[in-house]
């Protein structure tokens, strides 16, 4: 079996509910930090070339040979460094309340969970992220009408800067649905327009908390590290609400580490990738890469899937 081999045959809609509960994790990381207004206007620019390539995609296949083995290299090294991020950025969110020396123990233990979904293969592993979807939502909603209701309106009018950054985080926010190629490549899964709207949806909310962040904190949002869960404090003036909604946020984030640790494939591969993400977060060396950087690289990605996809019958 090659690197971009899949496991059970799943739905579309299985896929398309992993990509938008992964993408909620750098959704909440970006919240306060881009503008809601640019977010918007990615999220149309995404959508759009979304909805292209599913429709380029279908009925297509990546032969087999040398251009499928590197493709599914670069799959699985760019997944493991963004899912390396991830988990760095979990660890240091979840240490501020257990303290600093806490951080490689929550590694460890994240790591530990993603490694026996690894082990249970596909089918277990978007079957839970279904689950762990309605959760999200009810989630999402409350926050999102809270917010809403709080919001200072004054505070979250566009100042006109920022489209770079919001693209290099709407490029994060999108990242879970590009490693979904894999398995619409082994035509397992029928692809249809309505994915589309599943990330339009997902784009929606992440300019949604954006917006209720910058409402809620100000300026100040911009000088915080963690803007949005720091803002969840604030929805029913509760500080305890703060250490909920983190809390609740851990399944987004280790939905969007583990489907980028199955870039390599699901059992063995996804376990042994996702300790390779775990080393490389506690080194603190995917920190060190900048997020234009990954987003460059999601383009070659892009880029190399288009000119190796043939149109034919499956393999």
């Amino acid at each position: 079996m090659d690197a971009l081999e899949t496991g059970e045959r799943l739905s579309g809609r299985q896929l398309s509910v992993a990509a938008v509960v992964a993408g909620l994790s750098p959704a909440a990381a970006a919240a306060g930090r881009v503008e809601w207004a640019w977010l918007v206007l990615w999220t149309g620019a995404s959508v759009s070339v979304s909805w292209l390539l599913l429709r380029f995609f279908a009925g297509r296949h990546i032969p087999r040979g040398r251009g499928r083995a590197a493709l599914g290299t670069l799959f699985g090294l760019w997944g493991v460094l963004l899912a390396a991020r991830g988990l760095a950025r979990t660890a240091s969110r979840l240490s501020q309340t257990a303290g600093e020396a806490s951080k490689g123990w929550l590694l460890l233990l994240l790591c530990g969970v993603l490694v026996y979904l690894g082990w249970c293969g596909d089918g277990a592993f978007f079957r839970l992220t279904e689950i762990l979807w309605l959760a999200m939502a009810v989630t999402v909603a409350f926050t999102a009408v809270f917010g809403l209701a709080r919001t200072e309106w004054r505070h979250v009018l566009p100042v006109g800067g920022g489209w770079l950054p919001a693209g290099a985080a709407a490029a994060e926010i999108f990242a879970p649905a590009l490693f979904l190629l894999p398995y619409i490549y082994k035509e397992r899964t029928p692809v249809r327009g309505q994915s589309a709207v599943w990330l339009a949806a997902l784009g929606g909310v992440a300019a949604v908390l954006s917006l209720v962040t910058v409402g809620l904190l100000g300026c100040a949002a911009g000088e915080l590290s963690q803007p949005f869960f720091t803002a969840g404090g604030l929805l029913a003036r509760n500080a305890r609400l703060e250490g909920l909604l983190s809390a609740l946020w851990l399944a987004p984030d280790l939905t969007f580490a583990g489907l980028l640790c199955r870039g390599f494939g699901g059992g063995k591969r996804a376990a042994v990738s996702t300790l390779v993400a775990g080393t490389l977060a506690f080194s603190g060396v995917a920190e060190k890469i900048s997020l234009p950087v990954f987003a460059a690289g999601g383009a070659v990605l892009l880029v190399a899937a288009l000119c190796l996809a043939r149109r034919g019958e499956g393999e």
